[in-house]
């Protein structure tokens, strides 16, 4: 009940006329079996592979000093960003359970103590953490391996849904029709229990109050609002909840993101090029793609901007224009020749952007894997008195910042609270 529109950190746009909408939000689908292909599957829509080149030496490059190199590259940095990602993080290989406490949970310190050049830590902060919205600062071991567990269980390789998730929110709404819905009622209070409470509310339940300052009443509340809402403090809880509860909430962490899709006249990059992870540079990631009109035989070339953490943040002051300014600039850093010095600048038809860390009731991307809190994510997710439930990406025990684990969370508080009110689990998505 923390909403303006449905679909959460979900958003399409349809910008480029006669194309089919674009993600601004989530976006891909991360693994082959996944609640989101199931669904898929049943429901008939067309899942596209997020890479059309099955050639990865071809399809994804490491942009660094001002060159794209392979992600088995032999360049001195990047290797060695390579090989030391894989031991620290790589779980197939490590067993966190043979560790010990006394080893940190800190990927930062453990760089640290290995003695690595800035240069080769900036190529694993860039490449191997933002994508997952981490920091050298931030980012956990424990977490970053059990989201590593989570694509060996998935399966490998990325999708997309053909005409982008927006079929996923129609798909929830047309099995939500007789559901009460109420936009633009912001929940800024919860009265769960106390003296007050029982006193006033003869029949046990919960008491929830919007800006307006009017009531709803539950038996029992479902609380998915990103993280960062319960972070700074927009919903007061009374009384407050447990001290536990709130650790976890501060401790876990979740930045800022932004994305831009720019349409280009013609492809001014490499056929077989589909991501590039980006040291340093304006946009952390950037993946290409080119579609066809159904109507036509015109081409839709679009390559899309990401970022997160807190170089993401540092951008949310920006104009759109100055964004777009910047993205141009890093392509034609990228892709420039002697003959076309600036392709993206002097191509550009249409862009579109959005920076998640500006919106008034979301406030950044997803969480990420944070250190220290491993085991916090258990007390996140876990019912307060078997009244208040939580949901959401960040309190999934699988691995947080994707769509499907937040579809896997609701699933899992639907039978927590079937479980409480004594009725038989709600299986069926």
């Amino acid at each position: 009940m923390h909403l303006l529109t449905l679909g959460g950190r979900v958003k399409q746009v349809q910008p480029f006329k006669g194309f089919p909408p674009f993600d601004l939000g989530g976006e891909f689908i991360h693994g082959s079996n996944t609640v989101v292909n199931k669904i898929a599957h049943d429901s008939g829509w067309l899942v596209l592979p997020s890479s059309h080149c099955e050639d990865e030496e071809e399809g994804t490059k490491i942009y660094y000093k001002g060159k794209l190199h392979s992600l088995s590259s032999d360049q001195p940095e990047i290797k060695q960003a390579r090989d030391t990602w894989s031991k620290i993080i790589n779980s197939k290989y490590t067993c966190q359970d043979d560790e010990g406490e006394s080893v940190s949970d800190s990927v930062q310190i453990r760089l640290e103590e290995k003695g690595l050049s800035r240069d080769v830590l900036d190529v694993i902060d860039w490449w191997k953490m933002k994508i997952s919205a981490g920091s050298l600062v931030h980012y956990g071991v424990r977490e970053g391996r059990r989201r590593m567990e989570s694509k060996y269980e998935w399966g490998l390789g990325d999708f997309r849904l053909a005409e982008s998730y927006s079929q996923l929110v129609k798909y929830y709404l047309d099995n939500s029709v007789h559901v009460d819905k109420r936009l633009n009622w912001q929940v800024k209070e919860v009265v769960w229990k106390g003296d007050d409470w029982s006193s006033s509310n003869l029949g046990g339940r919960i008491l929830l109050r919007n800006q307006h300052g009017e009531v709803l009443t539950a038996k029992y509340v479902v609380i998915t609002v990103p993280l960062t809402i319960l972070q700074d403090g927009d919903i007061t809880f009374i009384p407050a909840l447990p001290v536990n509860k709130n650790a976890a909430i501060n401790t876990i962490q979740m930045r800022g993101a932004w994305k831009i899709v720019c349409r280009f006249k013609h492809r001014f990059w490499p056929d077989k090029l589909q991501q590039i992870y980006s040291v340093r540079g304006f946009s952390s990631e950037i993946w290409t793609h080119s579609c066809d009109s159904p109507d036509s035989d015109v081409k839709c070339h679009v390559i899309v901007g990401f970022e997160t953490a807190e170089p993401a943040e540092e951008k949310s002051v920006l104009s759109g224009q100055e964004v777009l300014d910047g993205f141009l600039s890093h392509l034609d850093e990228m892709f420039g020749t002697v003959s076309d010095p600036h392709p993206a600048t002097d191509s550009i038809m249409d862009h579109v952007y959005f920076h998640w860390s500006n919106h008034p009731f979301i406030r950044g991307g997803y969480s990420s894997p944070t250190a220290h809190a491993y085991d916090l994510r258990h007390v996140l997710a876990s019912p307060v008195e078997d009244r208040l439930f939580f949901a959401g990406e960040a309190t999934s025990l699988r691995s947080c910042s994707t769509v499907p684990t937040a579809i896997e969370t609701g699933t899992r508080v639907a039978d927590e609270v079937c479980h409480s009110a004594g009725l038989n689990p709600c299986a069926k998505l």
